[in-house]
């Protein structure tokens, strides 16, 4: 009787499947990988479209936003104002309450802790999930890619007494350190942005990758143990960490751009030497542009190849009376972009 045997693959077929099989792979790796990107991309807008919705609500409490740079306790109630014994905090201390992070918000407003001895946790909310974990410096500490609108840059010859003006942008520096001769008080609100540009045309917070850590001390002042991501400390400092900026000029170098050089995320450091504060600007992982959450809480994928007058004019608040942008721009030259003109 016959004996049947069975025939197996071949070296050259084994070598034809495999093939075939790298092909396929190569052919839907890239698909996969942008259904992720985009996966990720969306959770990265809910985050900040979370603080867009903590902000509203903060207002709400206090008829005011909160600051990029706030004064809010003193670890000394008895100290006198200007002794340096101020606790800051950014924009985010602002904002524990109305993210339910109660505990948080009880630790930072206690006035008998310094601001070093307060909790500073990891939490997920404040990164972009597209940002590399290895980027990540450390779980323990509270790191941060998102960044809030604090209107134009002090470089390139702007005029200091209109730099922290409402008219600039929405968050402001709300200590008694930095205001002009005639500001008693500086802050901003929705109802002065609604009777101007508009919430939907005025933007709140933005992403960059460089944002760096919000624990992480900054100033040259002796105030540097005692703040948490203040972003701008003195009048030679640039505003960096926790904001973007706009830079008082049309034509910025590349760096200072939405993702500094288009298609190639400008991944540099937020320093006060060298870049200065050209990298306090949106940038992301994202492929083209980046995520951001305006004034109506309404968020938005924004173009890095949109023109800068753009830009500027999406981050201001009431562009008719910024006297830093109409001298750029000219009175009939300021106006509200239309969507197509960003996304």
């Amino acid at each position: 009787m016959a004996v049947t045997r069975k025939r197996g693959f071949t070296l050259v077929e084994l070598l034809v499947v495999i093939t075939i099989i790298g092909m396929l792979m190569a052919l839907l790796l890239p698909a996969v990988n942008a259904a992720v990107e985009s996966v990720r991309k969306a959770r990265c807008a809910r985050q900040l479209g979370e603080l867009g919705t903590a902000t509203i609500s903060y207002e709400g409490r206090n008829n005011k936003y909160p600051g990029y740079r706030n004064d809010y306790t003193r670890v000394d109630p008895n100290a006198s104002s200007s002794s340096g014994n101020h606790k800051y905090g950014s924009w985010l201390m602002m904002l524990f309450e109305d993210l339910g992070m109660q505990a948080l918000a009880a630790d930072w407003s206690d006035p008998n802790k310094a601001a070093a001895a307060c909790q500073r946790p990891h939490l997920e909310l404040l990164v972009c999930p597209s940002h590399p974990p290895d980027q990540v410096p450390s779980r323990d500490q509270t790191y941060n890619t998102y960044v809030a609108n604090a209107g134009v840059s002090l470089q390139g010859g702007a005029d200091q007494n209109f730099v922290n003006h409402p008219a600039n942008g929405v968050f402001l520096d709300m200590t008694q350190q930095y205001r002009s001769s005639s500001q008693t008080s500086v802050f901003n609100r929705s109802a002065y942005i609604t009777g101007a540009d508009g919430l939907s045309n005025t933007l709140f917070y933005s992403e960059n990758v460089a944002a760096g850590l919000l624990s992480q001390a900054q100033s040259v002042q002796q105030e540097a143990n005692d703040q948490l991501g203040t972003g701008w400390h003195v009048d030679d400092i640039p505003k960096k960490w926790t904001v973007f900026v706009w830079q008082n000029t049309l034509s910025p170098e590349a760096a200072a751009k939405i993702n500094g050089t288009a298609g190639s995320p400008n991944l540099e450091s937020v320093t006060i030497g060298g870049a200065g504060d050209r990298a306090a600007r949106p940038s992301a992982l994202h492929p083209g542009g980046v995520n951001a959450v305006f004034a109506d809480k309404h968020t938005a994928f924004l173009k890095e190849e949109m023109e800068y007058w753009v830009y500027i004019q999406l981050m201001t608040c009431d562009g008719r009376n910024s006297q830093t942008l109409k001298a750029l721009m000219g009175n009939d030259g300021v106006q509200e972009p239309a969507s197509s003109d960003y996304q």
